[in-house]
């Protein structure tokens, strides 16, 4: 309160306020790891009732107080996802498929700065830090052949539906001329690998999707055994099991009585594929 003083007294003046602007806020976190914002949290400052929010150079938004978090929205998106890295292994029951964890994108890195504000004016800025958006995976889409393509959020896949191996089955004979056993031999048989099928997978974020990996790969088929069969009787009927083996010749020397012929066939197996007869059945016997 003012005052002066002369000969005839001390007179005094009205009572005045005054208040300062307020002083220099301080942050104390600006987030790297959020999607869609990067949030700004800093301390109160005596007497302050509104804050503003600086990105660079530039005021972003004003929070009245007591309010002290921002979340900056407009900040720079994260890029979309980097391509994955496809591989596929054949087996003989599916196609294997796997990838890698395809690494957080990034947004700009942004400068922000805070300031305090009341009646008399605006305070200085804050000491400035740093922010920006991050994004992970949210997961995969996978796409077989030409079928429409589904989502996935693990790192591997196990396609059974690819087409299996095929066994082309071929021909069995059996002897007649030795007095020792039978021999049975096998040709022409073949198997074949599934058909080959085109494998398309992206990425996807929140910003959008991963440029396109793509491969391809086929069910394989497992070794070719042969289970050896033999008729009951001196007809083609009533088989029973000789045995399996992985060579494509058997030496029946189980002697018919009285005889008689016999007449075998041979079942084609490989892990995969759906196991096939002999085109034919032979007759064989022992030779005088």
């Amino acid at each position: 309160r003012a005052y002066v003083k002369t000969p005839r007294g001390t007179f005094h003046g009205d009572v005045q306020s005054f208040m300062t602007v307020p002083a220099k806020p301080t942050i104390t976190q600006t987030t790297n790891n959020l999607p869609n914002a990067v949030e700004i949290t800093w301390q109160a400052v005596k007497g302050a009732t509104k804050y503003n929010i600086y990105r660079g150079s530039t005021n972003i938004g004003t929070v009245n107080s007591p309010t002290l978090t921002y979340a900056d929205t407009t900040a720079d998106a994260p890029a979309v996802p980097t391509k994955p890295i496809l591989a596929a292994t054949s087996t003989p029951h599916h196609v294997e498929l796997n990838w890698n964890n395809v690494p957080d994108t990034l947004g700009t890195e942004h400068v922000y700065r805070i300031t305090a504000e009341n009646q008399s004016g605006e305070g200085v800025q804050s000491e400035s830090q740093k922010g920006q958006r991050r994004s992970s995976v949210i997961g995969y889409r996978l796409k077989l052949d030409n079928a429409p393509a589904f989502s996935l959020t693990m790192n591997s896949y196990e396609d059974a539906t690819a087409d299996e191996p095929t066994i082309t089955p071929g021909t069995i004979n059996a002897t007649t001329d030795n007095k020792n056993h039978i021999k049975l031999t096998t040709q022409d048989t073949q198997i074949t690998q599934g058909t080959i099928r085109n494998y398309t997978l992206i990425a996807f974020n929140q910003s959008g999707d991963s440029l396109p990996s793509t491969t391809t790969s086929f069910r394989s088929a497992g070794a070719l055994s042969y289970e050896w069969q033999r008729s009951a009787g001196p007809s083609p009927s009533n088989y029973e099991i000789l045995i399996s083996t992985s060579a494509p010749e058997y030496k029946d020397e189980v002697e018919p009585p009285n005889d008689e012929s016999r007449f075998f066939r041979v079942k084609f197996s490989a892990e995969g594929a759906t196991s096939k007869l002999s085109t034919n059945f032979a007759e064989g016997k022992r030779g005088q």
